[in-house]
């Protein structure tokens, strides 16, 4: 999707943040409700795979079901022209990956406090028996306001 693209009559593009194996992550502007959101999108390529629809569908089904402050909270899920999306809280910061890079060496006690939080938002998963298949540093994400 462009910037400027409105997705649902409701969600102005603003940016690509992020682009995985399946899917597409956008930065944009929530018209109705005046803040910033971060839009998952099944990448182009898959739309019309089948397995990848259902797995896509799974995971919308999958993380509406957690309620967890270190788990991103999802506002919207929907399908509009074809492309199916969801909408979630955006997070202001980088992933642990970046963190890690820019602030290595970490200590101890820093690195306690990110795994506690890390592993908190696992279990909040495991509760709903909900597997993460792809924990990993890039997937995790660094709020830039409240550091870990």
């Amino acid at each position: 999707m462009r910037k400027g693209y409105i997705l649902d009559s409701r969600y102005r593009i603003i940016s690509c943040i992020g682009e995985g194996g399946m899917a597409d992550v956008y930065l944009a502007d929530d018209l109705l409700k005046h803040r910033k959101v971060a839009i998952k999108t099944l990448r182009l390529d898959f739309r019309d795979n089948p397995r990848a629809k259902k797995h896509f569908k799974y995971e919308q089904l999958a993380i509406t079901k957690l309620h967890d402050s270190h788990v991103v909270q999802v506002f919207d899920i929907g399908k509009s022209e074809g492309i199916q999306y969801i909408v979630m809280e955006y997070v202001d910061g980088m992933n642990l990956k970046e963190y890690i890079k820019k602030n290595y060496p970490i200590s101890n006690s820093r690195i306690v406090k990110i795994m506690r939080q890390i592993l908190l938002a696992v279990r909040e998963a495991h509760s709903h028996n909900i597997i993460h298949r792809d924990l990993k540093p890039q997937n995790i994400l660094i709020d830039k306001k409240r550091p870990c």
